[in-house]
């Protein structure tokens, strides 16, 4: 159960960097005076993200789900 919990946390930990790291390409698109592509590489990313949400968040409910008795639903 350990390295499915790892697993999840390492996930999180990645798209929540990959979210900080799209602001910081709106940032860039502001200053290299190209709003636009900052933009839209900002939204790339964010929607990346949602990918990985996607695919952590089974692990994650088989992990809870794991953890309850039959007794306690």
């Amino acid at each position: 159960m350990m390295p499915l919990t790892a697993a999840v946390v390492a996930c999180f930990a990645f798209i929540h960097l990959l979210e900080y790291l799209g602001y910081y390409a709106r940032i860039a698109g502001h200053l290299a005076r190209r709003r636009a592509t900052g933009y839209a590489i900002q939204n790339a990313i964010n929607t990346l993200t949602r990918f990985f949400y996607l695919l952590m968040m089974p692990v994650l409910g088989f992990i809870v789900d794991r953890g309850m008795e039959l007794g306690s639903y």
